[in-house]
């Protein structure tokens, strides 16, 4: 049996390599967008502070708060999209492969 830290697979499944670079592609692109929000929500915590202190103006609060959303939104999509493949893949297997899903990954 192959194991990998977010998929199991049963051995000799026919989208098997394909299914570990997904996945590693995924783990890849994460790290990206999740970098991408924290650095939004930091953006938005300076914002907020400088308004407070009357050295911002309210325009550039409200951009920082459409970065953050932006930033959310481009991350569910990438969770989304790789959801997608990776069930695409799975059916293009004809459902030879049994694949269980970590449900704690994001």
């Amino acid at each position: 049996m192959v194991t990998h830290p977010s998929i199991l697979l049963i051995e000799d499944s026919p989208g098997e390599c394909e299914l570990f670079r997904l996945a590693l592609v995924q783990a890849c692109l994460n790290v990206a967008l999740y970098t991408e929000v924290k650095t939004a929500h930091e953006s938005l915590h300076l914002a907020k502070q400088r308004y407070k202190l009357g050295l911002g103006r309210v325009v550039e609060l409200i951009q920082s708060e459409v970065a953050v959303t932006a930033a959310e939104t481009r991350l569910a999509e990438a969770q989304y999209d790789y959801k997608i493949a990776e069930v695409t893949l799975a059916y293009s297997a004809g459902g030879r492969s049994q694949i269980e899903i970590d449900s704690t990954i994001r």
